[in-house]
């Protein structure tokens, strides 16, 4: 119980951290859908950790895999709690904007990039709670928050990736049920499309957690002793199914025609997050494979905390080269409204070249005036 505790305070000074992040970065609507996409995810692994633990207390909740469906009851309530520094942080900030319609603007461009980063958090730690109960109900009893790299029946696996091509089609039909609403409300964004959108996106990543532990379930207990090989195999496999699906998307918008991508949106998000969340996996478990190579070089020169700060080192190193070229160079293809072509690899994390910038341009400014005034 302290662990549930624990994470959920991690949870919640992450929410504010992200909330700040996400002010600050206001002036650019790219770093904004950056920050706040990357915030949204770290927040739903997040509450993955902490309602997954709960989901495995001994007690009623380990009792039967139904059980695990109570924790998700619980878990639509207690997120709206830890969710409200997210809300409290935008209207204390408000009150150090200028007022300009720029910054209102700004201001209204981070509050919006906020709602969609709650919606990925909320429905990221949901779906995982429903996948979990899904693989109870196969399995007939509680399972752990991991996949279990174990010998699974061919028809325990079948069932799983049944289970998530459902809920790739229950995603489609609800992205159609959203666009036809956003035509009749002139694509305002009333409660019943945000609740489309909410219940579309829990549907997609429930489909990509079901077909991602189907693989687990069928490649991890074939490399027992390296777990890596196994995650890659999984990766792989994620990649040339996502490769498959794209080329028949594609087909199929040019043989039914354009209106067909709205009825495939769904699919495509289903598949695309799988294809994420199987590469997030290999880097996951890369990292988890350097400890042994850091704690024995403890053994030889002991440095107190030395594995968690090599730990927190190596992952602060991948950020900084995965990062900006995630930014740079992919989301302006995925969001071409988004695109900046000046921002460099630097400037994604901040606006700290436009700073050097505006200096450069004064002190011209200002030369310029010293040579009219000779």
């Amino acid at each position: 119980m302290d662990k549930v505790w624990k994470d959920a305070g991690q949870l919640c000074v992450t929410t504010f951290l992200v909330a700040v992040l996400l002010f600050l970065q206001r002036a650019s609507k790219l770093r904004i859908f950056a920050y706040g996409t990357i915030g949204g995810h770290i927040l739903g692994f997040g509450a993955i950790d902490t309602f997954a633990t709960v989901a495995g207390l001994p007690g009623f909740f380990h009792e039967s895999p139904w059980h695990t469906l109570v924790v998700f009851v619980i878990y639509i309530f207690a997120i709206h709690v830890l969710v409200l520094p997210l809300r409290f942080t935008f209207h204390l900030l408000e009150k150090f904007c200028s007022g300009g319609n720029q910054s209102i603007e700004a201001l209204e461009a981070s509050k919006e990039q906020a709602a969609d980063t709650s919606t990925d958090f909320f429905c990221m730690g949901g779906a995982y709670l429903l996948s979990m109960t899904i693989r109870g109900l196969i399995k007939g009893r509680v399972v752990e928050e991991e996949a279990e790299s174990v010998h699974h029946t061919g028809n325990q696996v079948t069932w799983l990736v049944c289970v998530g091509f459902v809920f790739a089609l229950l995603a489609g039909v609800i992205r159609v049920l959203q666009h036809h609403a956003q035509k009749d409300k002139f694509k305002k964004k009333t409660t019943s499309i945000k609740l489309l959108d909410t219940l579309g996106t829990l549907a997609s990543l429930t489909c990509a957690w079901c077909l991602l532990d189907s693989g687990n379930w069928y490649w991890l207990h074939h490399f027992p002793e390296d777990k890596m090989v196994g995650h890659m195999a999984v990766a792989l496999e994620a990649t040339v199914f996502f490769i498959i699906c794209v080329y028949g998307f594609s087909l199929a918008a040019k043989l039914v025609g354009p209106d067909v991508k709205q009825t495939l949106k769904g699919e495509f998000l289903s598949v695309g997050l799988m294809l994420g969340l199987a590469w997030e996996h290999v880097f996951d478990a890369a990292l988890e494979g350097v400890v042994p190579f850091i704690q024995k070089l403890e053994e030889k020169k002991p440095t107190p905390g030395g594995t968690s700060i090599a730990m927190a080192l190596l992952t602060f190193g991948l950020v900084l080269t995965v990062f900006p070229a995630w930014v740079v160079y992919i989301v302006p293809k995925a969001e071409p409204e988004l695109f900046t072509p000046a921002m460099t690899p630097l400037a994604a994390f901040c606006d700290c070249e436009r700073a050097e910038e505006d200096e450069s341009e004064e002190e011209e400014a200002e030369e310029e005036a010293l040579v009219d005034g000779e």
